[in-house]
Order: structure tokens, then C-alpha cells, then sequence
């Protein structure tokens, strides 16, 4: 079985959106092995770029440690990141279980992720190219592995 992390930097504080992911991995579990990891945000002391710098790359210091105990193919999660319909965003899952039995998603905190991350990253996935929150993309992210489960098991949720 295909084993799915999300390495997550941040808590769900908003609760429908906590509700919602909560359903989604409960639904997820029939089809992968699927875990969450959240990662507590680093603040910058101010707003000033090399404030905000450092706290990114003390994020991304937790974030590899987390990925060199769960090895296997990174995807994160990056505005800058290629975009995929639901059908590529299925047959890219559905590749990469082919060469590796864990899939790591990287969904960063409110101030993104650290370039060392995106650069070590197999696979740079833009959600949107619209701006949302780090929350609201983790729901938007597991929405979209459920429906991947779906379309690789040819259920029809996926085409509602």
C-alpha cells in the first residue's frame, strides 16, 4: 500500500477547514497508508527579509529532518510550483508510487517554504495560481489525493 506523508509546517486552527481534512484522511485511509505531521512555525522577529529568511530556513531545517526519517519521492507545495488538472495530478501520483512506496507532500507555513527545500524537492506543485492559505491548500491537497484514490480505483467521485 502506498504510504502518503504530509509534512505540514502549522497547526489547523480554522475548524471547518480542520473538520474537512480530518474527513478527507479518514477517506484517504481506505485506499494508502496516510500520515500528518505538523510542524510548529517558525515566527520572524519582524517583517524585515532576513527575519523572515531565517525563520524559513529554520523551518526547513524540521522539514528535512522529517524527510530524511520518512525517505522517499518529496513533492512540495510552491506558488511557483508546476500546475496539474486533477487527471495530471492522478497519473503523477500514480508514476511516482511506481518508483517509490512513500510520497512526502511539503506544504510550508504562511511565509512559504525555504528555497532549500523547493530545490531538493523532486516535484514542485502549484495548487493554484491563485493565493490562499497554508491551511486552506492542506484541504485543497487532500481533497485531490482522495480524488487521485478514486480515479485509480474507477470510482465515480471524482468526475462529480
Amino acid at each position: 500500500m502506498l504510504k502518503i506523508n504530509i509534512i505540514a509546517v502549522g497547526r489547523l486552527s480554522i475548524k471547518y477547514i480542520n473538520d474537512g481534512v480530518t474527513d478527507y484522511i479518514e477517506r484517504i485511509k481506505r485506499f494508502y497508508n496516510i500520515n500528518v505531521m505538523e510542524l510548529p512555525e517558525v515566527r520572524p522577529q519582524d517583517n524585515s527579509e532576513k527575519s523572515i529568511l531565517f525563520s524559513l530556513e529554520q523551518e526547513g531545517i524540521k522539514i528535512r529532518e522529517r524527510l530524511e526519517k520518512n525517505k522517499g519521492v518529496v513533492i512540495a507545495l510552491a506558488i511557483e510550483g508546476n500546475r496539474a488538472g486533477t487527471e495530471d495530478f492522478a497519473n503523477l501520483i500514480i508514476g511516482y508510487s511506481l518508483v517509490s512506496s512513500t510520497i512526502n507532500f511539503v506544504v510550508g507555513s504562511h511565509l512559504g517554504l525555504s528555497e532549500s527545500i523547493k530545490k531538493s524537492a523532486d516535484y514542485l506543485l502549484s495548487l493554484s495560481d491563485m493565493t490562499m492559505t497554508h491551511q486552506f491548500a492542506r484541504l485543497m491537497l487532500v481533497e485531490q489525493i482522495y480524488r487521485v484514490a478514486t480515479i485509480e480505483k474507477g470510482m465515480k467521485y471524482h468526475r462529480g
